[in-house]
């Protein structure tokens, strides 16, 4: 299972120790309408096949359509959201900028491009222009990416999957900005991700609007309109959702019974618990345990 999003920190791994490269067919609304706040050490591409999402990068709401090439760059906090009454396939190509960075001695793509890349120094714009003279070279090298998903495991591909990249970032080049443009709200970044990590903590706690607001120095009112342009989501639906998913994970073990995991993720009523769940899976807590036991999620 990827519970992708429900930790401010992703800790999974993507690919292998000697290949850090993955690709994800994703959609939207699935069983989610919405993909929570989080980031990773990687960088990841986005690529949206058909439909349209809502896609949010440090605060800011960008809306990616057909074709569209989202860059997420390392450390980036991102949510993706629905558009109201539209649905979206998209793929997210994720990759660790080590694999294409030399060891030992310099270079110049290692020096100028990949290392201030790694330590937050350089950023890309996140939304590549479809009207680009490069544009359909970025196509035809994304697509390329995504066909090697189906052959992770053929010796060799490392090679195909390198030179493809590192041609990708060539016509890349020209997103890339310093990132001393968004030192404005880095710290609202680093407060986000505390935040976050905090809520995931206590997530079998009674956490009001204003106990977090307290926990960031802000107003109730100012963090409602804080929170909401960081995850794209209220903080209620937020809160719920990351209980929600730590449910999923402890009936998936199956050392709980439903009763039992809805206390230990803070909900007080039972059948509320088993509403919001159906809600949100369509599927029940019982369900979703007797499928994960016979392997089918």
């Amino acid at each position: 299972m990827n519970h992708i999003g429900i930790d401010y920190y992703e800790t999974k791994k993507h690919g292998t120790e000697y290949l850090p490269f993955a690709v994800y067919l994703s959609k939207i609304p699935e069983k989610l309408s919405y993909y929570p706040m989080h980031w990773h050490e990687e960088m990841e591409i986005i690529y949206v096949e058909s439909g349209a999402c809502l896609i949010t990068i440090d605060g800011e709401r960008v809306h990616a359509g057909k074709d569209d090439l989202i860059l997420i760059s390392p450390g980036m906090t991102h949510a993706i959201d629905q558009v109201e009454g539209c649905s979206s396939v998209y793929y997210n190509i994720i990759f660790h900028l080590e694999m294409l960075m030399t060891k030992e001695g310099k270079d110049i793509l290692t020096e100028n491009y990949l290392s201030p890349l790694l330590r937050g120094e350089r950023i890309f714009k996140v939304k590549t222009d479809r009207k680009n003279s490069e544009a359909d070279k970025m196509k035809a090298l994304v697509d390329k990416l995504v066909y090697f998903r189906g052959s992770m495991r053929e010796e060799g591909l490392g090679l195909l999957v390198k030179a493809a990249l590192l041609e990708l970032f060539y016509h890349l080049r020209v997103y890339l900005q310093d990132s001393e443009k968004k030192m404005v709200s880095l710290h609202q970044i680093e407060k986000m991700k505390e935040l976050t990590a905090w809520l995931h903590e206590t997530s079998a706690e009674e956490i009001s609007l204003k106990d977090a607001a307290e926990f960031c120095g802000y107003s109730s009112s100012y963090f409602t309109k804080f929170f909401k342009n960081y995850t794209g989501a209220s903080f209620v639906s937020y809160r719920n959702l990351i209980r929600l998913e730590k449910a999923k994970k402890l009936l998936e073990s199956g050392e709980h019974t439903g009763l039992e995991v809805s206390g230990k993720c803070g909900f007080e009523n039972y059948s509320y618990f088993i509403r919001a769940f159906r809600k949100q899976y369509e599927i029940t807590p019982k369900q979703y345990q007797l499928h994960a036991r016979r392997n089918l999620i």
